[in-house]
């Protein structure tokens, strides 16, 4: 292993010994295909989209699927120094050993940072320096590819719509046309309907539709990051697009129309997934999770399977304390609330029917039953927003920090606040972006009149950031040379605030400020018009207009169709049929909890595990072997595990020890278990029962260190001793105050070039 790797922040998002990766063989692979995310693993790899694609590609027998994700700026630094290698996450090829490798395009403040992982990867940016060649054929999908016109000059093509069934589609013209050219290929590839090639174009390009949310086509065993992400949880997706008709709301339109996973597919997937992950937490997805038909029956059964159950996207009117005693009652921490707008009047403009009155009872209800934190979201600068909405905005803040401290006083209140981006193919698409100057005012505005309220606290979104994902979301060809020029002076992972810089877009030759509020004629052709959502431009242009008057649209789902064209006038709304009688059982009162101590060691990569990533993969370790374990008490009960003190980051270990409370009688299964769903490198050794009460921090001796590099001793009380043993030089150094002493601070060695062999605990 290469020691730089020691050097970088979080150097297992590079490794790669994630869990529950498909054992393929490479050479057997008859087509080869590359996920990439343009940002870091801990987001990438939380995303759903792309466990669902690597899912459906490895469960064919010939096809095989791989991960890779955006480095941060230390590893690409070492990267393009060619110090490390830039290489898939879960097989360790290089990029250009694939036959296709496919970028997901989640958010337009990505775009920079994939011209930067196509260098890192070797491959030309532009598709023209490509032709002819043998590299990869390079593609894009996600929400973004809906105005693929910005990245038209670096992608061979790109996927409009749902990607479960086109992927494979991708997968088999790619190995029937194996030793053609690469423009054969391309052109058959453009051919299916849902793409849209720049080599080759169509007038007009229609997004796929994947009918039915098929549990064959979702992943029952995830990939189990061993890296720290943004999600560690099980995630299932309940149902694809909305019918609530926000104007705003780009996601409304491309996910038309709604489509309900099957009430018992829901469950059985959170069964295996709980069986196959060692998660213990389950979020339930959809742009409206409130609106999922069987909701209360599908989380009442859940909850006999004594999981801890998050619905992110419960919609104020649908809080009510029937529906809130469904959610496990034992951790009630933040809600979150979206009134969008801070007046009625706004919000009918913009379709979200929602009323003062909805919110306040909410956070009534929410703060009666213990919830302590609500968080308020707020947009500014949409479309026929005046001053008056601004001063409502702040009015109904301070109400619902009012009913807060009604309850107690340290309740408090969160308010996040971003600027509007005009999307396309969305009724608000024509509008202009307002002007970063005004949005300060309103910012700030917002904040003095806030700012004596103790429980609440503001943040928002830059309006620089959003203003250049307005001027992405809504560009045309021309923004292929601002982002190669960004590109170029450095721009990279711009979805970070603090990687994001004005300056190297303002500085450019364009007008960021007239591409930002350029307003177009509402009867113009738009450049992104050849985009076919299945949403016609007639109802678009209808809605805005009522928009414009301050008229709602009822949704779809309660009232009669609104021929937004997705349904051609019927109603098509796939809903889930009643929950079948579910085999659950109960979780059982234990009695009997033997206190065990177990051994374990930590060598090859899994010496880059983190104290705290450790825990937790040893924990799901055990929870996926059938181990029952004992938790605490109290409000938020925890399974009652410790650890032995951790030795230096980078240092391989063979002898830790954590403690467990343990109902199961044999032990010699769980371990054996266990070690199955352990990382490379990382082993259960042994195990005793700890009937003397050995404490494993404060009964530690010492720690002994084996070392095979020559090393400058530094003088230091601590040491106890020090010899020679064969070609290593083994030191022990005495423990302080529970500590684990880190043998660079006694020693001049440089952890990128000293092997330090490994270090085990003395008691």
């Amino acid at each position: 292993m290469n020691n730089y790797y020691k050097l970088v922040t979080n150097p297992l998002q590079y490794i790669g010994v994630d869990i529950n990766i498909p054992e393929k063989e490479w050479d057997r692979a008859r087509v080869k295909f590359l996920l990439a995310y343009p940002d870091l693993y801990k987001i990438g790899s939380s995303n759903l989209a792309i466990q669902i694609l690597y899912h459906i590609v490895n469960k064919e027998r010939d096809y095989l699927c791989d991960r890779i994700f955006a480095p941060d700026i230390d590893m690409k630094n070492f990267i393009n120094s060619n110090k490390l290698p830039y290489l898939s996450l879960d097989y360790k090829r290089y990029p250009k050993e694939f036959d296709i490798i496919g970028f997901t395009l989640q958010y337009e403040l990505n775009f920079t940072t994939i011209p930067a992982m196509l260098q890192m990867m070797k491959i030309p940016i532009f598709s023209k320096d490509r032709a002819g060649s043998n590299f990869p054929i390079i593609c894009a999908g996600g929400p973004s590819a809906f105005n693929p016109l910005p990245l038209k000059e670096i992608f061979d093509f790109f996927v409009i719509g749902d990607g479960e069934e086109i992927i494979l589609e991708k997968c088999m013209i790619i190995n029937e046309l194996k030793g053609l050219k690469r423009e054969d290929v391309l052109e058959e590839l453009s051919k299916l309907e849902g793409v849209y090639s720049p080599i080759f174009p169509k007038k007009k390009v229609t997004k796929r539709f994947f009918t039915t949310l098929s549990k064959d086509f979702f992943p029952t065993s995830p990939v189990i990051p061993t890296a720290k992400t943004v999600h560690e949880r099980i995630m299932v997706e309940v149902s694809r697009g909305c019918t609530r008709g926000c104007r705003f709301c780009h996601a409304g339109i491309i996910y038309r129309p709604s489509r309900e996973r099957a009430a018992d597919d829901i469950i059985n997937i959170v069964k295996e997934s709980i069986k196959n992950s060692g998660y213990r937490d389950v979020s339930l997805l959809s742009l409206s999770v409130g609106d999922y038909s069987k909701l209360r029956e599908i989380v009442e059964n859940l909850k006999r399977l004594d999981l801890k159950i998050s619905l992110p996207s419960i919609r104020a009117d649908m809080v009510n304390e029937e529906i809130l005693k469904t959610i496990l009652e034992k951790e009630r921490t933040g809600f979150t609330i979206a009134p969008e707008a801070g007046s009625e009047k706004l919000r009918k403009a913009i379709n979200k029917n929602l009323s003062n009155s909805d919110i306040f009872n909410a956070v009534e209800i929410l703060y009666k039953n213990g919830w302590n934190l609500i968080k308020l979201y707020f947009m500014i600068g949409l479309p026929f927003e005046d001053d008056e909405d601004i001063d409502e905005m702040i009015k109904l803040s301070k109400e619902v920090a009012k009913i807060g401290r009604k309850y107690h006083k340290k309740n408090s209140l969160n308010i996040s606040i971003s600027t509007f981006v005009p999307k396309p193919h969305t009724p608000f698409q024509w509008c202009p972006q307002e002007n970063i100057g005004s949005i300060k005012e309103k910012l700030y505005k917002i904040k003095d009149n806030l700012k004596k309220f103790r429980n609440i606290k503001i943040k928002w979104h830059l309006p620089e950031m959003s203003q250049i994902e307005a001027v992405l979301a809504r560009g045309d060809e021309s923004l292929s040379e601002i982002l190669h020029t960004v590109f170029e002076k450095g721009a990279y992972l711009e979805g970070w605030s603090d990687k994001f810089f004005y300056k190297k877009w303002s500085d450019t030759n364009s007008d960021i400020n007239m591409l930002a509020e350029k307003r177009f004629n509402l009867y113009e052709e738009l450049p992104w018009d050849f985009i076919n959502t299945g949403v016609s431009k007639e109802f678009l242009i209808s809605e805005y207009l009522k928009a414009e008057k301050g008229k709602q649209t009822e949704d779809c789902r309660i009232e009669k169709c609104n021929n937004c064209g997705v349904c051609n006038g019927e109603v098509k709304i796939v809903t889930s049929k009643d929950l079948t009688e579910q085999i659950m059982n109960k979780a059982l009162k234990r009695e009997y909890f033997r206190r065990v101590i177990f051994k374990y060691r930590k060598t090859g990569v899994s010496q880059l595990l983190g104290h705290i990533d450790t825990q937790d993969v040893i924990l799901r370790a055990l929870i996926r072997s059938g181990a029952i374990l004992k938790h605490s008490e109290g409000y938020k009960p925890k399974p009652k595990i410790s650890f032995s003190p951790p030795p230096p980051f980078g240092v391989e270990s063979f002898e830790e020890y954590f403690e467990v409370f343990i109902e199961n009688d044999n032990l010699e299964s769980i371990m054996r278990c266990a070690n199955n769903f352990l990382p490379n490198g990382m082993k259960i050794d042994d195990f005793f029962e700890n009937r003397d009460k050995l404490h494993l921090v404060k009964d530690v001796k010492a720690a002994v260190y084996e070392i095979y590099d020559k090393i400058d001793f530094k003088e230091n009380e601590l040491i106890d001793n020090i010899f020679l043993q064969n070609s290593k030089t083994v030191v022990t150094i005495k423990f302080h105050n529970g500590k684990h002493l880190n043998i660079v601070k006694f020693f001049q060695i440089d952890i990128a070039e000293t092997k330090v062999c490994r270090v085990k605990l003395i008691y």
